[in-house]
């Protein structure tokens, strides 16, 4: 296909201007946040009266700065299933509002609300990715010379870790100090097979990535094997996933090949300036 290069603001009102939403909410990345200003800005000048939600990780970690932008109404800290549910159920209500949880918002006042943190979410009542609505020239994924048709999958979310240049050590805290101690959770292989089998067969993949911050780390020795044989039964085309050098084992590995893996992205880091600069460049 061309490239189109287009206006962003431009093409964010027309997009709105034609949809007519009844709600509009944006994930926002620190890297992302001035494209967020620009899009949230463009959609609050063609539909100022629909309500804006901004989630994601700048959300979570530093929600201060995006409930107090102009054209932000409400701010997702944490994760969203569930979130969303309650929001769309009791978000005309003042007096729920203050009883959503994971919400934050300034009221009619000005005054800032920040809601508790609710529960985490059950990994195997996420549902099953919808993607009747976007573009399916998203769905062209080069790889390795080819170009391939895939998607992205999610089996686990969380880490244990405390790499310090990493958000996962914060996103835990803040959920330990709400009393929530499993912020590492897997799905059940035959949930995750299942999703993945649905869009196989839907637009015919012929590849995917699975986009877990760590793969293999936490997750248990048996879940992840048979994560792997289902794979193979029931899906059988070559895949991706990131993981840590110190998560694999001889029979991991096996398991992986053997499944399709064809790539597992590994990050090598260390706080150490000398290590850095003459072993991992070196």
């Amino acid at each position: 296909g061309e490239f189109v290069y287009v206006d962003l603001k431009e093409e964010t009102k027309k997009v709105v201007t034609e949809y007519q939403p009844d709600l509009i909410v944006t994930s926002v990345l620190e890297r992302g946040y001035k494209w967020c200003d620009i899009m949230v800005t463009a959609c609050k000048e063609v539909a100022p009266d629909v309500p804006l939600i901004a989630g994601g990780i700048l959300a979570t970690i530093y929600p201060d700065i995006l409930v107090q932008h102009p054209c932000i109404d409400y701010v997702c800290r944490g994760e969203g299933e569930i979130f969303m549910e309650d929001f769309i159920k009791y978000h005309h209500d003042a007096k729920k509002l203050k009883q959503i949880p994971n919400l934050m918002y300034q009221d009619a006042v000005g005054q800032i609300i920040s809601n508790p943190l609710g529960p985490l979410t059950n990994m195997n009542e996420v549902p099953f990715q919808d993607w009747e609505a976007f573009d399916k020239r998203h769905l062209y994924k080069p790889y390795d010379g080819n170009v391939w048709v895939g998607g992205s999958f999610e089996f686990s979310r969380g880490c244990y870790k405390q790499c310090s240049f990493c958000v996962a050590p914060s996103l835990r805290n803040d959920y330990s100090n709400e009393g929530m101690k499993k912020y590492h959770r897997t799905k059940d292989p035959e949930y995750a097979i299942a999703e993945i089998k649905q869009k196989k067969e839907q637009y015919g993949m012929t590849f995917l990535a699975m986009c877990d911050t760590d793969f293999i780390s936490a997750v248990p020795k048996d879940i992840f094997f048979e994560f792997c044989k289902l794979y193979k039964e029931e899906i059988n085309i070559p895949w991706i996933m990131q993981t840590s050098a110190e998560s694999f084992s001889e029979d991991k590995l096996k398991a992986l090949v053997d499944s399709g893996c064809v790539s597992a992205s590994i990050g090598v880091e260390s706080g150490s300036q000398y290590i850095r600069d003459n072993v991992i460049i070196k």
